[in-house]
């Protein structure tokens, strides 16, 4: 099963890109509207997975880690 959230910010107004994070690992991405629908669209159809959609779109980084 894949859970995944999808995070709308101040960001997202200013750009129109949004935050996908997926549960288990806590990694996120971010992309356009278009490229996220994509993502979990592929993924609810099995033609991707999680690890295939983090590694082609851009990563975020927490701001914990930032900090570190």
């Amino acid at each position: 099963m894949f859970f995944v959230g999808i995070t709308v910010d101040y960001k997202s107004l200013e750009d129109s890109s949004f935050t996908l994070r997926e549960r288990d690992s806590t990694k996120q991405v971010r992309a356009s509207e278009k490229e996220i629908i994509e993502a979990i669209d592929n993924i609810v159809r099995g033609r991707e997975t999680w690890t295939d959609v983090a590694g082609r779109l851009p990563a975020v980084e927490s701001a914990d880690k930032d900090a570190e």
